[in-house]
């Protein structure tokens, strides 16, 4: 499943960007949690770690690599929006 073509509430321009795979990542787009994925973190099936690298489409180990102040603005942005779901 997928969703359809809306624009991420929440775009972290990154300080201090990385090459992921040969490609240059600057910006990390924050999208809302799924329903389930919140209810799976609740439920302590998933970490937060795990709901937060989903909403940002990367994986734990890139998010696990940015450093301060992106790491701050990714988490940021992706636990207020789960706090709103």
């Amino acid at each position: 499943m997928t969703y359809a073509g809306r624009p991420a509430p929440f775009i972290v321009h990154l300080e201090n960007p990385l090459i992921v795979d040969g490609k240059v990542v600057e910006t990390i787009a924050i999208q809302p949690p799924a329903f389930g994925d919140t209810q799976a973190v609740r439920a302590r099936v998933m970490t937060r770690h795990e709901m937060i690298a989903k909403q940002a489409g990367i994986d734990a180990q890139v998010l696990d690599a940015l450093r301060s102040p992106d790491d701050e603005r990714v988490v940021g942005a992706a636990l207020l929006m789960a706090q709103e779901a």
